[in-house]
């Protein structure tokens, strides 16, 4: 709790007033009550029902669906969690998930890697490690084959995306009860797919495996379960 507070109060040292409008009453979510209310009202989407990647059918929740150049404020507040300073917006963020009965308990939590090295997967799965008392395991690596960001690339170049998995977690993941993989944005299901596909071949048990993420990016049409 008190690393919690200190991790906060570091944050607005150096962001002191809100992305939306301005005001210098930011609560922990990095929002003025005002703007944080208009985002919750507008854009916030029940995790109650998964919607699922067309072509291969896994599941995933987001909190916002987000639409660029359709709301500056939900795109500012994108913006900012992207920023270096942001490790404890995301912790707070993750309060807004609410999971199904079945992920509640026992969970892994592993978040998917960044080619530039961002944590912003690592502190949403912290955060709701924290929220439902699971576990956060970094077991996933970036290719070294795979050099680009994945804005950097076109649609097919990001269907080529690969990650390998930290054998040493191998048994734990095997025998874990359910895995949420953790990303930030989802936009073509790339980078899931190639999360699921590594687990897959290394055996692990994926009948009750999905994605949570903060941001559903509007690139690709979904289907709710």
């Amino acid at each position: 709790m008190m690393w919690q507070f200190l991790r906060f109060w570091f944050y607005r040292l150096f962001i002191v007033d809100c992305v939306g409008c301005g005001s210098l009453v930011v609560h922990a979510r990095g929002l003025c009550l005002s703007c944080e209310y208009h985002i919750l009202d507008h854009y916030l989407y029940s995790q109650v029902e998964a919607a699922t990647v067309p072509e291969s059918g896994l599941r995933f929740r987001f909190l916002f669906n987000w639409i660029p150049g359709e709301s500056s404020l939900l795109s500012s507040y994108v913006y900012l969690l992207k920023s270096p300073l942001a490790e404890p917006l995301w912790h707070e963020l993750s309060r807004y998930f609410v999971p199904p009965e079945h992920l509640k308990n026992n969970v892994i939590f592993i978040p998917i890697p960044s080619r530039k090295k961002r944590k912003h997967s690592l502190y949403l799965a912290q955060g709701l490690a924290e929220q439902l008392g699971g576990e956060v395991i970094e077991a996933l690596q970036t290719s070294a084959l795979d050099s680009l960001e994945q804005k950097q690339k076109s649609k097919t170049e990001r269907r080529k995306i690969t990650f390998t998995l930290i054998e040493e977690f191998t048994e734990r993941l095997r025998l874990a009860p359910a895995i949420v993989l953790v990303d930030d944005v989802i936009t073509t299901g790339a980078s899931y797919e190639a999360a699921y596909n590594v687990l897959k071949n290394h055996q692990v048990c994926l009948e009750n495996i999905e994605l949570w993420t903060a941001f559903y990016r509007e690139a690709i049409r979904v289907n709710f379960e």
